[in-house]
């Protein structure tokens, strides 16, 4: 008689805020409940149905826990229940921050995933007839079923101009949507001021403080709560098999790069480097002299770079440490906007050049657009060609390309280790991943949920 595999269970409340036009304010949204039930005392865990660097990174510093993707397009309904099953262990609430004009996609992982899906609506749009009819398909679909998608249960409304359009909006929903659970409606006067971000921080993937505050004040005032809470707790019990959140004990230690630049990567890879037996230990290029001590990898993320050529520049004594590191056979995994940081040069706007690191021979040149959003189109297959330090040869997996430098690499410095699908014929994805044996550099990011987990080979080096 064969064992069956234990199972591990997720039981805590949980939701997914979805919308059904862009601008709606879902990120917003996501981010003020985020703030409004840590000060209730719960110890949430947050999710994007996308690739989003930036939302991750504001859903971290809430939450306090790696924000994991949940993106079809890079995992699959498999891996998607796996790494939300990881991404909420040990967590009493979870939020799943839909994608704009992608709602049947988020209703797949809602369904997926068993999560009461609430919908983000923009009070303006209810006077558009085309949004009207769509609003009314979406919100009459038959709930549940073994193939139909999951209809929302509860409706915020957002940009409302004022407190009497407010209740009779109340009235409309209750007349017309009797089944759906009206849950408040946040004044177009109160509205957060996003762009002051960019004013304040020269970085807009960086939030102050006072600005996440205040979102969580403005949900609090607009949005009731209990009635979320409630919803949130009709979520039904979901199995995943027990060795998914299961992890090995300290096997060695990683320097993550995590700093005012550097911080942008999809987070389930330190989580799942955690349960790999890895030690995360946080360093910064900007301003540290030296890397951690006793450390097997370097992880350097992508990049907000732009705003800090010049300290990353002149900061000789970090660029000296990783080179020695390097030289000494330590590994180095660096992704994205990174991989400039290891050119031998960048150069920005206005003709100005900044010595890098220099472990790949060649330059960066910064080309018009160089956010990394993670809101792209630029989706890939990779297979690994040759066995590394880092993953099983013969492993595939999906990426994604998120950043616009241009790179002239000698071709001398490259190894290959990649192949990419023909269906995107990126060149800096063909040409720049590897640099030196203990080196995997790629400018495109790599979801090592999308690998299986026999593959990854992140364990000590041997030296």
């Amino acid at each position: 008689m064969s064992q069956e595999t234990p199972q591990y269970e997720v039981s805590m409340p949980r939701v997914l805020i979805s919308s059904l036009s862009p601008g709606t304010g879902v990120s917003n949204v996501t981010l003020g409940l985020l703030v409004a039930l840590r000060k209730l005392g719960y110890s949430s865990s947050a999710h994007k149905t996308d690739v989003s660097l930036v939302a991750s990174i504001h859903h971290r510093r809430i939450t306090g826990r790696f924000a994991h993707s949940l993106s079809p397009e890079l995992l699959s309904p498999k891996q998607i229940l796996h790494s939300f099953v990881r991404g909420t262990s040990g967590s009493e609430m979870a939020i799943v921050e839909g994608t704009s004009e992608q709602y049947d996609e988020d209703a797949a992982v809602a369904k997926n995933l068993g999560l009461p899906i609430l919908l983000v609506i923009d009070a303006r749009t209810l006077k558009q007839q085309k949004f009207i009819d769509r609003l009314q398909g979406v919100l009459n679909t038959e709930n549940g079923g073994t193939s139909g998608p999951p209809a929302p249960v509860g409706v915020i409304l957002n940009f409302v101009p004022d407190s009497e359009t407010a209740e009779s909006i109340k009235n409309y929903f209750a007349k017309q949507f009797p089944g759906v659970s009206y849950l408040g409606g946040v004044l177009e006067s109160r509205q957060f001021a996003g762009k002051a971000s960019v004013e304040i921080n020269r970085n807009f993937s960086l939030l102050t403080r006072n600005q996440i505050l205040r979102l969580g004040t403005l949900i609090e005032r607009c949005i009731d709560l209990k009635a979320f809470l409630a919803i949130a707790k009709q979520a039904p019990l979901l199995r995943a098999p027990m060795h998914v959140v299961e992890g090995a004990s300290r096997l060695f230690r990683v320097a993550v790069a995590d700093d005012q630049a550097f911080h942008l990567t999809t987070q389930d890879n330190l989580d799942l480097l955690r349960r790999l037996g890895g030690e995360l230990v946080s360093f910064s290029p900007l301003i540290d002299s030296r890397l951690p001590s006793n450390v097997d990898l370097v992880y350097l993320p992508g990049a907000q770079l732009e705003p800090y050529l010049t300290e990353l520049s002149a900061n000789t004594a970090i660029k000296e440490r990783i080179k020695t590191f390097i030289s000494e056979g330590g590994r180095i995994y660096a992704e994205g906007s990174a991989t400039a940081y290891l050119c031998k040069r960048v150069h920005a706007k206005a003709s100005a050049q900044y010595e890098m690191l220099g472990i790949l021979d060649g330059t960066a040149s910064l080309t018009e657009k160089t956010v990394e959003t993670g809101s792209v189109n630029n989706y890939f297959s990779f297979t690994i060609e040759e066995e590394n330090d880092f993953f099983a040869k013969g492993a595939t997996g999906r990426g994604f390309y998120a950043e616009m430098w241009h790179y002239e690499i000698a071709s001398q410095t490259i190894k290959s280790k990649v192949i990419g699908d023909e269906a995107n014929q990126i060149e800096c994805m063909r040409q720049a991943f590897g640099g030196q044996e203990n080196c995997f550099i790629t400018p495109a990011h790599l979801h090592w949920g999308s690998v299986p987990r026999e593959a990854l080979q992140f364990t000590p080096h041997k030296k």
